[in-house]
């Protein structure tokens, strides 16, 4: 049964995965308007930066760079994860809950990464170092991050480096 709401999920963000851009963008704009003036558009998935100064522009969230993308193949795990008998479904669920809010956060980090990059060099170079060597290293940051936490709420134990001796 969890299985099959964790499949719905994953049908319903593939469906509506451009609304869903969408209200990244304007969360997007709602917590970077705080440092500088920003706005989401009306009914596309664009945040605007910088509105009414020089430089101002605007980054269209892509399918493949919104969180949705990120989102697919996290269900897919919890799908495989609730499948066995001997995972406690609670701690499975509470994982894939953190881990989807850890991989929202990231996206959101990197989109404000790209938008300085790109204030900082300019939209051409900004937006290549901003999008492919920046927004990259968050995301992978980010996914290992709710990698390690899906493992550390499923076992219930902490993950420790052993020191050598």
């Amino acid at each position: 049964m969890v299985a099959a709401t964790l499949g719905a999920v994953i049908v319903t963000i593939l469906l509506f995965q451009y609304q869903l851009r969408h209200v990244e963008a304007a969360a997007a704009a709602t917590m970077y308007d705080l440092i500088t003036p920003t706005l989401a558009a009306a009914q596309s998935p664009i945040i605007w930066f910088g509105l009414g100064r020089p430089g101002g522009f605007g980054l269209l969230i892509t399918p493949d760079c919104s969180a949705a993308f990120l989102l697919v193949p996290l269900f897919l795990l919890g799908m495989g994860l609730v499948l066995p008998v001997r995972l406690v479904l609670r701690q499975v669920l509470s994982a894939l809950a953190t881990a989807t809010v850890v991989l929202i956060t990231g996206n959101l980090l990197r989109i404000g990464a790209i938008a300085v990059a790109m204030r900082v060099a300019g939209p051409d170079t900004g937006y290549q170092i901003g999008h492919l060597v920046i927004g990259s290293a968050i995301s992978v940051i980010f996914i290992s991050i709710s990698l390690v936490l899906i493992t550390i709420i499923i076992t219930g134990r902490q993950i420790t480096a052993k020191r050598p001796r």
